[in-house]
């Protein structure tokens, strides 16, 4: 009987300090509270939180990264112009206020927190510039996403499986477009699958077309060779998702989000 009072209590014990750490019973074999996509946030090193979405088997973050570190504290300098070798991030339409809702955008080389021409064929899982327990998507990743997103009627405009940028984009932010099932188009329905997608364009040099609020461009952490690397854009006045054969330079900054391990 003593013993039984004695794990009563220490059992109270137990409980009653999970949920002053966070109001959820830690695991006994991690001390990460549960995680649930869709549900649960991810925080990277600066602080900055980041909403999740489950689509299909995946759970991608559902916001565009925004960080000034690599998981470790090294940190990823800004820079006002395109640097071709070594990692860096950018300001999307040169401007320091709209970082809060678009993200950095961010060269290759941050993006997988490496140097011009890396050395070997990048991996699937690759961790790169994405909090610890989560990933960079590979090529593979992206098409794993498009290729679900297509599977589903309800994310198909006009019965065409290709047409699936509109249930990727976000419904604001996007200039107006007159074509049907494009991103532009009724905007208001867009987000079918609460990707979020954001135009925050690209930085191709501040003289250069960025392509904000027109365009949004995602990394992917396959490279084709020593200069190019493989990415996912949608446009505001087309239908369909690019990138699924063709590349961009490496030092073209482009957003980022994460895929979890």
């Amino acid at each position: 009987m003593k013993n039984f009072f004695f794990l009563s209590i220490l059992a109270t014990a137990l409980i009653s300090s999970a949920f002053a750490q966070g109001g959820t019973l830690l695991n006994s074999s991690s001390s990460d509270s549960k995680f649930i996509c869709g549900e649960s946030q991810i925080t990277d090193y600066d602080g900055n939180k980041y909403n999740t979405v489950q689509i299909g088997k995946q759970c991608w973050t559902k916001e565009n990264l925004r960080t000034t570190h690599y998981s470790d504290g090294t940190p990823i300098p800004l820079y006002a112009d395109l640097v071709l070798e070594t990692p860096c991030r950018y300001l999307p339409h040169n401007n320091e206020d709209v970082v809060a809702t678009y993200g950095y955008l961010y060269n290759w080389m941050a993006v997988m927190n490496s140097v011009f021409g890396f050395p070997s064929a990048s991996p699937n899982g690759t961790q790169g510039i994405c909090p610890t327990g989560w990933h960079v998507p590979s090529d593979d990743d992206w098409t794993q996403l498009t290729e679900y997103v297509s599977s589903l009627n309800t994310c198909v405009c006009g019965g065409d499986t290709k047409y699936i940028a509109k249930a990727l984009a976000s419904t604001t932010g996007w200039y107006t477009s007159p074509f049907k099932c494009s991103i532009g188009n009724k905007a208001e329905v867009n987000n079918a699958t609460g990707f979020s997608a954001i135009p925050a364009g690209q930085f191709l040099g501040l003289n250069s077309f960025d392509r904000f609020r027109e365009y949004a461009c995602f990394w992917s952490s396959t490279q084709q060779d020593k200069e190019n690397a493989f990415f996912r854009a949608i446009r505001y006045d087309t239908e369909f998702v690019y990138g699924t054969s063709t590349t961009l330079p490496k030092y073209v900054g482009c957003s980022v989000r994460c895929v979890k391990n």
